[in-house]
């Protein structure tokens, strides 16, 4: 990890060098050229259906996540419901693991996937339904 990279990691994190030196190697890979691997990039979970929603969420709704961070500004919905949001964590994770690798995640297995949000819909005890698809967009 080079002085940069580490400089952002403890800023961002409050971490002394005794906590970097804790990081798995994976994380410190991750934070290693974070810039130019993944400042580049913005996810973002467009709204492909949606029935009955109680947020309000309808197709072609964009969340936009600047990892960690929901980035209310540029989403074009802007209540993004927990329930859509909580089931694509795994998924932008793979995304940001793929990113650290120096692969475009858009061509990765899980690209084409659509993801429901949690309510189950009205037909099965629930109220809503949305679906959503996620893709990494190049910020350049």
């Amino acid at each position: 990890m080079n002085e940069k990279d580490l400089q952002f990691l403890k800023q961002a994190t409050n971490f002394t060098d005794k906590e970097v030196e804790k990081l798995s190697p994976g994380m410190k890979k991750l934070f290693t050229n974070i810039d130019e691997k993944m400042g580049k990039w913005t996810i973002v979970a467009e709204v492909t259906d949606a029935k009955n929603c109680f947020a309000g969420h309808k197709k072609g709704d964009k969340i936009v996540i600047d990892y960690p961070f929901l980035n209310i500004e540029k989403s074009t919905t802007p209540r993004p419901c927990l329930c859509a949001v909580a089931p694509l964590i795994m998924y932008v994770r793979v995304m940001l693991a793929l990113l650290s690798e120096g692969i475009d995640p858009n061509k990765s297995i899980y690209a084409d996937l659509e993801h429901d949000c949690m309510d189950p819909g009205l037909e099965h005890g629930g109220m809503g339904k949305v679906h959503l698809k996620l893709r990494a967009v190049r910020a350049d």
